[in-house]
């Protein structure tokens, strides 16, 4: 398998632990279908992370950072914002 970055140095897929134990050749059947399956997944946790955040904010939680909470930390947050923009 040739790659723009490795150029034609070997490339392999080695599992130490699972069923899936031992070599395989990344331009295999193997690869394809955990690159398949593994793209699947990060949708999936995408998905139910996006979920989570929704209902997290129907519930009125904050997502992210520490809330503002008086008029000194306002100021001093607004002057971040204008002076990084």
């Amino acid at each position: 398998m040739t790659d723009p970055y490795l150029g034609d140095t070997p490339v392999g897929l080695e599992f130490l632990t699972s069923k899936l134990k031992g070599s395989h050749d990344p331009s295999g059947i193997v690869f394809t279908v955990l690159a398949a399956i593994s793209g699947m997944e990060r949708e999936c946790v995408r998905d139910r992370t996006l979920e989570g955040h929704e209902t997290a904010r129907k519930r009125g939680k904050t997502i992210g950072g520490a809330g503002v909470t008086d008029e000194s930390m306002l100021h001093d947050e607004q002057a971040v914002t204008t002076a990084s923009t």
